[in-house]
Parts: structure tokens; sequence; C-alpha cells
């Protein structure tokens, strides 16, 4: 069954953006719930060169696994630990694959919006976040027009 399959899901990277790195002990901090999750959490170059690939700045496969950066900004933390979040729930497991994708990745986002502020997410991050969800919710348009949903 197709809403079986684990997909990769990541944070895009975005070239034009200065980033702001998390320090060491911010970044200890925000991974404790992955911890407390039992959840694998993998870094290095060959993770670097993964990430380089998928032009990502973290990536989660499936429910157990979260790559990271060695520079990794607030957002793709708290993204990728939602994103562990949402396949432990299933959150949309009744769509194929490619809609299910975009749906958790446009909710993933939100999410990140609405604690932007408990987090001290940085403004140019939240810029990030806001151009991603317009790009999801362009590929949801054009995905519903194709398969022909009145609704788009």
């Amino acid at each position: 069954m197709e809403n079986d399959i684990k997909i990769e899901m990541s944070r895009q990277l975005t070239k034009q953006l200065n980033y702001k790195p998390v320090s060491e002990e911010q970044y200890e901090r925000l991974i404790i719930p992955l911890k407390l999750m039992g959840v694998t959490i993998l870094r290095g170059e060959e993770i670097e060169r993964h990430l380089d690939l998928h032009n990502a700045q973290a990536s989660n496969l499936g429910t157990d696994v979260v790559l990271f950066r060695q520079q990794i900004s607030i957002s793709a933390i708290l993204e990728e630990t939602y994103h562990v979040i949402q396949n432990r729930q299933g959150m949309n497991n009744d769509k194929d694959a490619k809609l299910r994708e975009i749906l958790n990745e446009i909710d993933a986002k939100e999410q990140l919006l609405r604690v932007a502020k408990q987090y001290g997410i940085p403004r140019e991050e939240n810029e990030e976040t806001q151009m991603q969800i317009e790009k999801y919710k362009e590929k949801l348009k054009k995905l519903y027009l194709e398969r022909g949903y009145d609704d788009a």
C-alpha cells in the first residue's frame, strides 16, 4: 500500500539567506524531544553530502532517524522534530505519498510560525518559512489541478 511508504521530508536549503546557526548549547536543548522519542540523530561529512544532494538543511527518514548539518538553524531542528511527530501519528497517511508530503510540509511550516516567538526564531528564518509555505501551497494547487479536483 502506497501510504505505508516512508518518505524523506526535509527543510530545503535557501542559498541566499544568511543562516544564524544555533550554538552547541541551543542545539543540545532543542534536540531533547528527539532524544526522548528515541530518535537517532546523524551528523557529519557523509550526512552533509546527503543533504547537499537533496538541497536540504536537515531531513528525517520516517519516525526514527533525523539528519542535521553541523551548522543548523532553529527552524530546521524544530521542523524535523515536528515531522517525526507527524510520521509517528500517521498524519495524512490516508493520502498518497506526494499529497501527504505536501500537506505535512505545509502543516510543519505553519507550526513553526506558531512557535516562532516562543523559540526566538530569527525574522529571516520566519520569512523563509513563509516563502516555503507559499511554494508548497502552489505545489498543492498544481497537484489538485492535475488530478481534476474542483477545490484547487
